[in-house]
C-alpha cells in the first residue's frame, strides 16, 4: 500500500525534466509541485531501506537521468571569448536550475547509497555519463559529482577498475 504514492511522484517527476522540447534548460519556480515531490521521495528513500517495487526505482532512475544528463544552453561565441578574457575577476557560473539540480542529486546519493537498490542501474554508462556532467561551470555541481562518484566507487567494488580509467582518460 505505501509504494503506490512513490510509484505516482517518480512516474510523475520522469516527464517534469528541466528541458523544454528543444533541450534547453528552463528557469526552475522553487516553490513548485516537482520540489516539493523531489523532497518527499528524497524522504521515502532514505526512510524505506531498499523495499521499492521494480518499476518505481527504473522511473526514479529515469527522473534522475532526465534531470541531471540535460543539455546545457550553449553560450554564444562573443559571450565565451568576453568570460576567457575576465575569467579570473568574475564570480563562478551559476546553473539557474541549480535549486532543483540539487534535490535530485540528494536523492542520487541516497539512491547510491543503498547498493540494493543501484546495483542494477549503475552501469559504465551512467558512470561515463555522470563524468562527463565534470564539465559543468557550476562549482556546486561538481563538488555534488565528486560526493556522487566517490560514492559509487566505494559501494561497487565491481567499477573500481573502470572508473579509475574513466577518470585518467578525462582528465
Amino acid at each position: 500500500m505505501e509504494l503506490q504514492p512513490v510509484q505516482y511522484i517518480s512516474s510523475d517527476l520522469s516527464t517534469t525534466g528541466l528541458n523544454n522540447t528543444d533541450g534547453i534548460p528552463m528557469a526552475v519556480n522553487t516553490n513548485s509541485f516537482p520540489k516539493k515531490t523531489l523532497v518527499e521521495l528524497v524522504d521515502c528513500v532514505t526512510s524505506a531501506a531498499g523495499k521499492f517495487m521494480e518499476t518505481v526505482v527504473q522511473e526514479t532512475v529515469k527522473m534522475v537521468s532526465l534531470n541531471l544528463f540535460r543539455s546545457r544552453a550553449p553560450q554564444p561565441h562573443e559571450n565565451q571569448v568576453l568570460e576567457a578574457l575576465i575569467l579570473e575577476e568574475e564570480e563562478p557560473l551559476m546553473d539557474v536550475a541549480w535549486l532543483h539540480v540539487q534535490i535530485v542529486y540528494e536523492l542520487l546519493l541516497r539512491f547510491v547509497a543503498s547498493p540494493k537498490l543501484a546495483k542494477r542501474y549503475i552501469d559504465h554508462s551512467f558512470v561515463l555519463r555522470i563524468l562527463d556532467i565534470f564539465d559543468s561551470d557550476d562549482l556546486r555541481e561538481r563538488e555534488y559529482l565528486k560526493t556522487v562518484l566517490h560514492r559509487m566507487y566505494g559501494k561497487f567494488m565491481v567499477h573500481h577498475p573502470f572508473i579509475r580509467k574513466s577518470i585518467n582518460y578525462h582528465l
